[in-house]
């Protein structure tokens, strides 16, 4: 069975609006729906909550919700719920964000595997209704299991995933780069005892679908630009086979050239870690995954020029259909 999954950024989609476009993500086949937490501009656990209401088949996940923005009780309270109104049907993805974003809310930083280690055991024992020691009040246990993924981009954290989860986020990796991380979570899980074949692993892929593969490509390549200032993703281009372009994007950077960081983008960078062009191609790109290992692949809808969010992820989904 191949397993395809779309996700959802908030920003600029009202919650009525996400809903919509999760029930239309159930309506054209479409096996998981995942709602970004976009910063400070939408809360993911609502967001989930409202596409769960919407909808009846279709997985509904966070994809991510950024653990440092909740009691991990709390976190786990909201899932529970989640997981009783959609019938069972929810994914539990937690990440860290990055350490600026993070500590500009006057929140402590502390190193990702341990706050991903930490948040995930506070919440198997609220989904199993322990209170902690202290806590007189009774929790609600989850009515069924709720998976909990991991997302990241570093070794770090394909190693914990394997140690710990259910399954492993990850995002903006190469093929090459992704089976890496997919056999670094297999050898953690078989060390800690468990089946490298139950932890599930994704991809979060951008999309940029346009019949206009010259357009396609210039939106992805600003896309990426705005991760090119971030150190930890410019390892993770260097480790991908994309030493040049991380070398030029950072040397840009350190001097202030937007326009550089742009150009160092390549288009073989851009065709290793997004979709970009026509839907044959964009097929023929995702198949290319698939034969990499890729089990489920999340597209992730982008804004061509001036198309507003919600209209690119409609766009996409009557497109892109599955059936």
């Amino acid at each position: 069975m191949k397993l395809l999954g779309v996700s959802l950024y908030p920003q600029g989609l009202s919650y009525t609006e996400a809903a919509g476009l999760g029930a239309l993500a159930e309506g054209q086949g479409f096996d998981g729906v995942f709602a970004v937490e976009g910063g400070l501009n939408n809360d993911v656990m609502a967001t989930v909550q409202a596409i769960a209401a919407a909808t009846s088949r279709i997985t509904v996940g966070t994809g991510i919700a950024n653990l440092y923005l909740r009691h991990p009780a709390l976190l786990g309270a909201a899932a529970v719920a989640i997981d009783e109104l959609s019938g069972g049907r929810l994914i539990l993805g937690i990440g860290v964000n990055n350490a600026r974003a993070v500590r500009a809310l006057g929140i402590e930083w502390r190193r990702p595997s341990e706050a991903l280690r930490d948040t995930t055991a506070w919440l198997r024992r609220v989904f199993a209704g322990e209170a902690p020691e202290g806590i007189r009040a009774a929790l609600r246990t989850a009515q069924h299991p709720i998976p909990i993924h991991l997302a990241g981009i570093a070794v770090e954290t394909a190693d914990l995933a394997g140690e710990i989860a259910d399954g492993l986020m990850l995002y903006l990796a190469s093929r090459t780069h992704f089976q890496h991380l997919v056999g670094r979570t297999a050898k953690a899980a078989a060390r800690a005892g468990r089946q490298p074949q139950e932890i599930l692993v994704s991809l979060l892929i951008p999309t940029f679908l346009s019949e206009e593969l010259g357009a396609a490509r210039q939106a992805a390549r600003r896309f990426l630009t705005l991760y090119a200032a971030m150190p930890h993703y410019a390892r993770m281009f260097r480790r991908s086979g994309f030493e040049e372009e991380a070398e030029e994007m950072t040397k840009a950077v350190d001097r202030g050239d937007t326009g550089a960081v742009s150009a160092a983008v390549s288009d073989r960078l851009l065709d290793a870690v997004c979709l970009v062009g026509p839907l044959s191609r964009c097929r023929e790109q995702l198949a290319a995954f698939r034969e990499a290992g890729l089990t489920y692949p999340i597209l992730a809808p982008q804004a061509m020029q001036n198309e507003q969010p919600g209209d690119a992820a409609r766009r996409f989904l009557t497109t892109f259909r599955t059936g």
